[in-house]
């Protein structure tokens, strides 16, 4: 899991904690499927988001992540990409 900190357009600073979620199936003859977790905390409200493998954002819900819509769910996904492609 890595950690690092973003700056928001707002002015803000969120904390951002990165991992792996493995999906596992019971048929043997798939891969198990891996996608990126984010939980982000930017002052007392935390963020939970899911990208697949090959960068899009995911927004259906799956498991405890539930989606997160709307403007500061746009700017964390941004600066998350911002910070990544660096």
């Amino acid at each position: 899991m890595s950690h690092y900190t973003i700056h928001l357009p707002t002015g803000e600073q969120a904390d951002v904690r990165q991992g792996f979620i493995i999906r596992k199936t019971l048929q043997f003859w798939r891969k198990a499927e891996r996608k990126k977790a984010y939980f982000v905390q930017v002052g007392q409200q935390q963020y939970r988001l899911l990208r697949s493998m090959d960068g899009t954002w995911l927004s259906a819900a799956e498991g405890d992540f539930q989606p997160t819509d709307g403007h500061m769910s746009d700017a964390l996904k941004e600066a998350i990409t911002r910070y990544e492609q660096r």
